[in-house]
């Protein structure tokens, strides 16, 4: 969720509509999505060999499930997402 809110926020999202996109898009996500998102948080992992194995074995993961499956739509996996703040 926090990938998804930062990268809104710098394409100028304000914080809850970004928010808000974070948590929909998590709820729909489907594992070509994490594929994705992995691949775009690689290259910050390169300089710690056990984070950069992490996202590897993650995405490995995700790649072997069917591709309709959505993993996180059940309220457990984000309904403890609180947006605090300011929404501007």
């Amino acid at each position: 969720v926090g990938w998804w809110v930062a990268r809104a926020m710098a394409d100028g999202a304000t914080p809850a509509n970004a928010f808000h996109g974070a948590i929909y898009r998590l709820r729909h996500t489907v594992p070509g999505d994490i594929v994705e998102a992995l691949q775009q948080m690689r290259p910050a992992a390169t300089s710690d060999n056990a984070a950069l194995a992490a996202v590897d074995a993650c995405r490995d993961h995700f790649l072997r499930t069917p591709p309709h499956w959505r993993p996180f739509e059940s309220p457990v996996h984000w309904a403890a997402y609180v947006f605090h703040g300011d929404p501007n």
